[in-house]
């Protein structure tokens, strides 16, 4: 635009971009909600499977955040928090790669080079982990890869999950006033003034 550009056209040409602006942060702001809804949703499924972890599970929120774009995929981000749930249920470390990143790293992975026959069946191997949705294309593929470099594929997993490892993704300091979503629980978090009595 050049100095005699009416005032008009320049706002409404700032209006376009703030409404460009505008849409993109109100799709951001979408996906970031359905991951919120997806987590949530996650915890409650988690604390049916493990009864007894219900308190620490409700507290594992912060655990969640997605590590990846692909991450905006329902499949991709729910496995990616079932397995850290479970994790933290176990009392095993959360901060190593789950399955789901560690598929999603071999998938940036390919884009820049064909991927090995370890590559290729660890990838296999997480996909099937992760529990994402079955493909003919894998057939039974991974009894195949399994049987030719099940090791190195182990090898690779360790190493992968070590290298993809979210150093702070570990539950600490957690308090609680002894109310999980405004309900009075028994919380092995609350502090003894704020348990509810049994």
């Amino acid at each position: 635009m050049d100095p005699r550009t009416p005032p008009r056209s320049i706002i409404e040409a700032s209006a376009d971009v703030f409404s460009e602006a505008g849409a993109e942060f109100a799709r951001t702001m979408d996906a970031t909600f359905d991951q919120f809804d997806w987590a949530e949703d996650e915890i409650r499924r988690g604390q049916r499977r493990h009864q007894h972890h219900r308190d620490v599970l409700h507290h594992s929120f912060g655990l969640l955040a997605p590590t990846h774009d692909l991450m905006s995929r329902e499949f991709v981000y729910r496995s990616h928090c079932r397995e850290l749930l479970d994790r933290v249920a176990d009392g095993s470390d959360t901060t190593a790669g789950t399955a789901a990143e560690v598929a999603l790293s071999l998938v940036q992975a390919s884009h820049a080079a064909p991927l090995n026959t370890v590559a290729f069946g660890l990838y296999v191997r997480m996909w099937k982990l992760a529990g994402f949705p079955a493909l003919d294309a894998l057939g039974s593929v991974e009894v195949h890869y399994e049987a030719i470099a099940a090791s190195e594929i182990d090898d690779l997993e360790n190493w992968t999950r070590t290298k993809l490892a979210v150093r702070d993704r570990a539950l600490t300091s957690i308090t609680c006033r002894g109310h999980h979503h405004d309900e009075p629980v028994n919380c092995r978090f609350a502090h003894a003034t704020d348990r509810v009595a049994a």
